[in-house]
């Protein structure tokens, strides 16, 4: 993984990125504003659509733990409830979903019953489904495959369209 800092007037962007410039997770620190983190609903899972350039020089090198200690403290909030969900949404449970985003990391869902979003394989879900256009607002069937703690998303297999 790479980490980078951007920083521009009273704004400063984290990037965590692969070595092709996918942003895998993001934080915008705004001047007497709250912070958007890319893996929580507040912040409408604010992060970059398009690869980075890992050469641009208006990017700085940051350490990993820099980038993980403000992740951890700014997400130390929302993180809050995630230990108590993981036991309410045990592997092998069946939930419903709606679709909320696509991401380079997948298909970031809507859970009816938890705060925290659920992440489903985009390549299983468009197999499974027989569909060639996936958007946001199409309710899914999935099973909970396990947990992204770093995130707080619940993982997801199996995701398909609900029979009618």
């Amino acid at each position: 993984m790479f980490y980078f800092i951007y920083k521009e007037f009273t704004e400063e962007w984290y990037y965590e990125s692969d070595e092709n410039g996918i942003v895998l997770r993001q934080i915008v620190k705004q001047e007497g504003k709250n912070s958007k983190l890319s893996n929580q609903r507040d912040s409408q899972f604010y992060m970059a659509e398009h690869p980075i350039d890992l050469a641009d020089s208006m990017l700085d090198p940051l350490q990993k733990a820099d980038f993980e200690n403000e992740w951890v403290k700014l997400n130390a909030d929302y993180m809050s409830e995630w230990e108590q969900t993981k036991k309410e949404n045990v592997v092998g449970q069946e939930v419903k979903a709606v679709i909320e985003v696509i991401y380079p990391q997948g298909i970031i869902v809507r859970l009816n019953h938890t705060k925290y979003p659920g992440l489903a394989s985009y390549d299983e879900f468009a197999q499974n489904a027989q569909v060639k256009n996936i958007y946001p607002d199409i309710e899914m069937i999935a099973t909970i495959s396990g947990y992204d703690d770093s995130n707080g998303w619940i993982k997801l297999k199996n995701a398909r369209l609900p029979i009618e």
